[in-house]
């Protein structure tokens, strides 16, 4: 969808690899499933923040949670957005094309 779109995508499999492509990539936007091997994304999210390096990636929360105390915690931890599973297509693209444009939804 993204890459359909335009958009440059590189996927990571894990937390670990995910903190390495965006180190080294720093890209605009990183869609971060809170649920990931390792650690979660919600403590990815507060690594992600505590360097200067990365503090200023757009991130957007991906999980099958259905909102609630998991949205409020996400979007403490600096998530812009909260996007549930299953995934909505055109709903998707809009939040991400509303968080690279500096909003949220």
């Amino acid at each position: 969808m993204l890459e359909d779109s335009g958009a440059a995508v590189r996927l990571a499999r894990s937390a670990e690899e995910a903190l390495e492509a965006i180190e080294s990539d720093k890209p605009d936007v990183a869609l971060v499933d809170l649920i990931l091997p390792q650690m979660s994304g919600i403590l990815l999210a507060d690594r992600l923040k505590a360097s200067p390096a990365t503090d200023g990636i757009v991130l957007i929360a991906i999980t099958a949670f259905n909102g609630g105390a998991t949205e409020r915690i996400a979007l403490a931890a600096g998530f812009v957005a909260y996007v549930r599973k299953p995934i909505d297509p055109s709903t998707f693209c809009e939040i991400v094309g509303a968080a690279i444009r500096g909003g949220s939804r």
